[in-house]
């Protein structure tokens, strides 16, 4: 990251990344590799889709947020100092989280795991990423040991793919071999 107004690469830190409810590995910033247009970089990182929590979904009803926030009672004190500050907005910042709370309606659940897949999957796929984290950390993909990685990886990811085919294919065949697929009316 460029430090603003100094013309150099200086190391800083005055960019987040902020998530919730994703675990996410492998942050690495991309410098030169892509260009962005900005005196910022490109941020990489890779998220582990299955260790994301269900979470539920809610949808919030504009109308019953406006009447939630119509009867919450929010009195604007004079503030003198940062702990004033800092109290009021804790205040506020709970005032309207509860607004939205009651405002808003479940809706459904993400799901975390897909239906087809299997443990074999994700060993295949942990191995996949150790060896690709072994090659990014190499100098030389050049050197022997790049090569002999490279041809690693391209055989585990050829078998990934091909599992990942059957699993979905075996878990089609079986919803479409079951008497009632979706659960009756057919």
């Amino acid at each position: 990251m460029n430090q603003h107004g100094t013309g150099g690469d200086h190391e800083s830190i005055n960019d987040y990344i902020l998530t919730k409810g994703i675990a996410a590995s492998e942050f690495r910033t991309l410098k030169g590799e892509e260009d962005s247009c900005s005196d910022h970089y490109f941020v990489s990182f890779e998220v582990d889709y299955e260790a994301t929590p269900s979470d539920p979904i809610f949808r919030t009803d504009p109308e019953l947020l406006s009447a939630a926030i119509r009867k919450a009672v929010i009195a604007t004190p004079v503030l003198h100092t940062k702990a004033e500050v800092d109290g009021f907005v804790a205040n506020l910042s709970s005032t309207l989280q509860g607004c939205i709370d009651t405002a808003s309606k479940q809706i459904g659940t993400r799901h975390s795991k897909l239906p087809w897949w299997t443990p074999g999957l994700t060993k295949l796929k942990n191995l996949l990423r150790t060896i690709s984290r072994r090659i990014k950390r190499l100098s030389s993909v050049e050197s022997l040991e790049g090569r002999v990685y490279t041809v690693i990886r391209h055989i585990v990811r050829n078998k990934y793919k091909k599992e990942m085919n059957r699993c979905r294919y075996a878990a089609f065949w079986d919803l479409c071999t079951q008497k009632k697929p979706w659960g009756g009316g057919l």
